[in-house]
């Protein structure tokens, strides 16, 4: 059903993402998926097949595919502005994604066990390398180089360039809040 600007007053939105067409998606904290085609004026909800409403992020691949992360469920696909979603899952250890990336042919996932990647219109996620193993990344980010950087929660900022072993600490100048 259409709504206006989110009449739901107390709606918590953990994630956006716009797609190529214009299209805003919202994710919220229990009450699911919204889209907007006319720049947020009106919000429709969208979400069937989403088994979990507690949505933590969004990406939208150049292709227009729209995929969702969420707090129990893992990942949700589709490839139909948001009118259906379909799990994704095959390959994550743990279903708690806090962080969804698309670049170039790839879909990078922070997760509660470390950073999963998903290359084209595969459907199993594999690890991007170990290091990571029950570390919960809260935020992903990708250089031209193809270098990626994750935020995690206890470990600060770790970087993995391709091609390398496996993920390296940054910690020169970070405060550590603990000590």
């Amino acid at each position: 059903p259409a709504i206006g600007p989110f009449d739901r007053s107390a709606t918590s939105v953990q994630a956006l993402a716009i797609a190529g067409n214009g299209a805003v998606y919202a994710g919220s904290f229990g009450h699911g998926i919204f889209r907007s085609a006319d720049r947020g004026a009106i919000w429709e909800s969208v979400g069937n097949g989403l088994t979990d409403p507690f949505i933590l992020s969004l990406a939208v691949t150049r292709e227009g595919i729209v995929y969702a992360g969420t707090f129990r469920g893992g990942i949700f696909r589709s490839r139909d502005e948001g009118k259906t979603w379909q799990p994704v899952n095959a390959g994550l250890r743990r279903l708690e994604v806090k962080a969804l990336m698309a670049a170039e042919e790839d879909l990078y996932a922070g997760t509660s066990d470390g950073v999963y990647r998903l290359h084209g219109v595969e459907d199993r996620w594999s690890v991007v390398t170990t290091g990571l193993d029950d570390t919960l990344v809260h935020a992903l980010a990708q250089s031209s180089d193809g270098t990626l950087y994750a935020g995690t929660s206890g470990k600060g900022i770790l970087r993995f360039k391709r091609n390398s072993s496996g993920w390296v600490r940054l910690q020169h100048g970070l405060k550590n809040h603990e000590g």
